[in-house]
């Protein structure tokens, strides 16, 4: 990565680790959205559980959300992971 961004500039302007930390949570959205974003995900967990019941109400407790609070973390992440993270913009990944 350090040595693609010094191609294009000898000197770049964006800290390398903040890069890298950034691309890291860019993919834990990612798989976020894997598991509980959409439900047309094939590794969505509604497609793997049985007693979705008994699964919402453990996740709940063992994030210490309650429904509401859930809806608008999940509103947020899936949001993020919506716009430019699976979807970037035409041509940000032009050259990869």
């Amino acid at each position: 990565m350090k040595s693609a961004l010094t191609t294009i500039d000898e000197d770049p302007k964006l800290n390398f680790w903040r890069l890298i930390h950034g691309g890291f949570l860019d993919l834990a959205v990612l798989e976020w959205c894997k598991v509980f974003g959409s439900n047309a995900e094939p590794t969505h967990w509604k497609g793997v559980v049985e007693d979705r019941v008994a699964f919402t109400e453990a996740l709940l407790n063992s994030v210490g959300l309650n429904r509401d609070e859930w809806d608008s973390y999940w509103n947020h992440l899936k949001k993020k992971g919506d716009g430019g993270v699976k979807n970037p913009p035409r041509g940000v990944m032009r050259d990869i």
